[in-house]
């Protein structure tokens, strides 16, 4: 099953399941506006429990589950609109309707905790420990910086810091360097060829130490550091097929395993994003090839027909079973410039997919039941 069919599923069992008690809530306040006559059974002190008769059902808001029926249609009724403005395109081929909607991992930009801590000298301080970058490939240096504030300028600080098991367990030992145009700022490099010198696990953390008039403070920062998984070597021929442009991607796979390829396709300019692309497919080692496809719908919805630039290219290889992390891969360009191709070029139908439609019509009909049933 995949993901989006997945979501859709949890989704829709929430709703019914949210219905349902909704509800049963309404048959119960029902029941007790029609039997707020009946006398109970007295205690001992009938002073502590008032008589039913007393009791405002509106004043005490038994109406309020119909308003919830009406709140949970229209709910849902949102959510069909969503899916089917979704499910006019294929799931691996996605206009980008808005910047901020682009779906990208984050590895290789700056990996920072950053924590505000209680202080007995300074009432609350803020420990930053930073590295350029999460996923780190054999050959990379690690930077690290470490940087202490709302601490004042006369007091005496020091750091200290290593690289460690997750569990920990210290590997070796990192020389910081104190920044002078900034006061309480520590960075370091280590080098890969330090790094090559040492066994590394592929999850490993920074530890830091800082120590600011005599009180102590720690943090860490996590980090990846493995071989790549698979390189992506270079772009073939892109080309119009069917209803698709299809772009092939070469590959070298350095471990068998299911993958996940993504990138997003720009205008010729690189700076107005039009389509989000996707695929997976399990690969065996060597040479290989993932086709990204652009459906021609997404295309046109910027009636953008090229050249374009394919950026954001990320490869990663799924966590197996026993495996607790995915591995990165990574690419030898960051950008790759396609032709252009005439719309006239593609054949210009309509994504159809059944089952999103039995999908969407399945919540129209809950939305509609949901509304109705008061």
């Amino acid at each position: 099953m995949s993901k989006s069919s997945f979501y859709v599923i949890a989704i829709a069992v929430c709703i019914i399941i949210v219905f349902f008690t909704v509800r049963m809530l309404s048959s119960e306040d029902e029941a007790l506006v029609e039997n707020q006559n009946q006398a109970l059974v007295p205690l001992e002190k009938p002073e502590a429990r008032p008589h039913l008769s007393a009791f405002n059902p509106k004043k005490q808001g038994i109406d309020k589950p119909v308003e919830a029926q009406i709140s949970l249609a229209t709910q849902i009724e949102d959510i069909a609109n969503a899916y089917s403005d979704t499910a006019q395109y294929p799931v691996n081929s996605q206009p980008i309707k808005d910047p901020a909607q682009i779906v990208t991992f984050a590895p290789f930009e700056e990996n920072a905790t950053d924590f505000s801590l209680d202080s007995e000298l300074y009432g609350k301080v803020r420990l930053s420990v930073a590295t350029k970058q999460y996923q780190h490939f054999v050959g990379d240096d690690i930077e690290v910086l470490i940087t202490l504030a709302n601490v004042p300028d006369s007091a005496s600080v020091s750091a200290e810091a290593s690289l460690t098991h997750i569990d920990g367990k210290e590997i070796i030992p990192i020389e910081l360097n104190r920044r002078f145009e900034e006061t309480w700022k520590f960075n370091a490099s280590v080098s890969a060829m330090e790094l090559e010198e040492t066994s590394l696990p592929q999850e490993l953390q920074v530890a830091a130490r800082v120590e600011a008039d005599g009180e102590i403070f720690f943090s860490t920062a996590s980090l990846q550091y493995h071989d790549p998984s698979a390189t992506i070597t270079g772009l073939d021929y892109p080309n119009p097929n069917a209803e698709y442009l299809d772009i092939p991607l070469s590959l070298e796979v350095h471990e068998k395993g299911y993958f996940y390829l993504s990138a997003v396709l720009y205008d010729q300019s690189g700076k107005k994003p039009l389509v989000q692309l996707q695929q997976e497919a399990r690969l065996g080692e060597g040479e290989q090839e993932m086709v990204l496809k652009a459906h021609i719908q997404a295309l046109k919805f910027h009636l953008d027909e090229g050249p374009y630039i394919l950026k954001h290219l990320q490869i990663r290889r799924g966590a197996e079973e026993g495996e607790s992390v995915d591995q990165q891969g990574n690419s030898q360009s960051q950008a790759y410039e396609i032709d252009a191709f005439s719309f006239d070029r593609y054949e210009d139908k309509p994504y159809r997919n059944e089952l999103a439609q039995e999908r969407e019509a399945f919540l129209r009909r809950l939305s509609s039941v949901s509304g109705g049933q008061h």
